[in-house]
């Protein structure tokens, strides 16, 4: 969630691409974690999968991509970085809020899906302040990264098929 906040308000691609490895790295580590607790091997798949794609070929690819189509290292915003900070911060507030709300019976597991949701609607909020398609395509990114972690934090491990379909989607 923090890497999320933090790749909100900056402007350098290359420092964006690396926030989203960086939450990359973490998503792939929570579904290694969630696999050693409930002793499920397709999430340990899942998990290579993450740490090999999104965190490794991925940003190699959007960096490449960048760099041969002579794009200009700094990104587009529709409002400047603060107040891209102040909207990410607002969001993160109000998806915590509404999940409380919803799902008043999770108790300890509140914080990974408000986590989830705050993601979700993060992505969401970068698809609406970017006017760059590096960082629209991030955008799209960090909300399926969302999506993945409230599946895992909803059904707690899902069977491969359904986890890869989640990933190519």
């Amino acid at each position: 969630l923090l890497s999320s906040f933090i790749l909100v308000s900056r402007m350098r691609l290359r420092t964006f691409v690396g926030l989203f490895r960086l939450q990359s790295v973490f998503l792939g580590l929570y579904a290694l974690i969630l696999a050693y607790l409930i002793g499920e091997f397709d999430l340990v798949v899942m998990a290579g999968l993450i740490l090999v794609l999104k965190a490794g070929l991925l940003p190699y690819a959007l960096l490449e991509t960048a760099k041969r189509s002579d794009a200009t290292p700094k990104l587009e915003a529709y409002f400047r970085p603060t107040t891209n900070s102040f909207i990410a911060a607002f969001t993160i507030l109000f998806s915590f809020l509404v999940t409380m709300r919803v799902f008043p019976f999770l108790g300890a597991e509140i914080f990974i899906v408000g986590t989830a949701v705050s993601l979700l609607l993060l992505g969401f909020s970068l698809l609406i302040v970017r006017g760059d398609l590096f960082g629209q395509s991030i955008g799209f990114l960090v909300m399926e990264n969302g999506i993945f972690i409230f599946g895992l934090a909803l059904v707690g491990g899902m069977p491969l098929f359904i986890d890869i379909g989640i990933f190519f989607d």
